[in-house]
């Protein structure tokens, strides 16, 4: 009758090690994706944008989207985050990791003036900001409708 040997106890000491090793790494991704889907969802809202309208303005199908917010798109591309950063402003690293500021990276290029009317806009309603943004889109059309070929120069 053949002995039955027990597998060294090394051999399933590493087993249950690299089984715990990958349950952490899948837990660490999917606390990583859970947290990637709430961010995007924040956006989303603070954009007061429905996801197919924000799917449409980065280039993506709103099923991508969803998938995302649902946290089960485990890698989204790096082109979704440039898409998403330059589309809204949105600071990438804010987007990847939740570090720093939702907004950013544009602040440079602003002067105090610029910096305080953004602030004020971003503390606005979302219902505000719709409002605002419609007067701001009208007066842009209205300044191409009347000279298309004029550049635009910032006034003082």
């Amino acid at each position: 009758m053949p002995v039955k040997r027990k597998p060294p106890r090394t051999a399933l000491f590493r087993s249950i090690v690299f089984l715990d090793l990958v349950k952490s790494e899948c837990y660490i991704e999917t606390e990583v994706m859970r947290v990637l889907s709430e961010r995007l969802s924040e956006l989303i809202a603070v954009l007061g944008l429905k996801k197919g309208e924000f799917a449409d303005r980065i280039g993506f199908s709103q099923a991508y989207i969803s998938l995302i917010t649902a946290g089960k798109r485990p890698n989204p591309s790096d082109r979704f985050f440039a898409s998403v950063s330059r589309a809204f402003q949105v600071n990438e690293g804010w987007l990847r990791t939740g570090e720093g500021e939702m907004f950013g990276g544009f602040e440079d290029d602003l002067s105090q003036t610029d910096l305080a009317l953004v602030q004020k806009y971003r503390a606005l309603p979302i219902h505000e900001r719709q409002i605002v943004d419609e007067i701001v889109d009208a007066f842009a059309l209205r300044r191409v409708l009347q000279d298309p070929e004029q550049e635009d120069e910032p006034s003082s």
